[in-house]
């Protein structure tokens, strides 16, 4: 939807947003992060399109259905390939 992500510090999630540059990290239950991070995108228009276009480019290129298919098939192959 080209719109800016607000995300918690958990798991994998700051890979997928490369530490801010497709997205806002905040720590996890961090309430008052959030809000903050949001009041900064509501006031800076020029940031909140960067990072939706940059998440949306970023989604494209490594989450498309050609890609997906890719990797499982590349998936099944090296687990075939181990068993026999």
């Amino acid at each position: 939807m080209q719109l800016p992500c607000i995300a918690t510090d958990h798991a994998g999630i700051p890979e997928v947003l490369n530490f801010g540059r497709r997205g806002i990290l905040v720590r996890q239950r961090g309430i008052e992060q959030i809000a903050n991070k949001m009041e900064e995108l509501i006031n800076n228009k020029e940031k909140r399109i960067n990072l939706g276009l940059r998440s949306r480019e970023y989604l494209k290129k490594e989450f498309n259905l050609d890609r997906q298919i890719y990797k499982l098939s590349e998936i099944y192959h090296n687990l075939i390939s181990k068993k026999l």
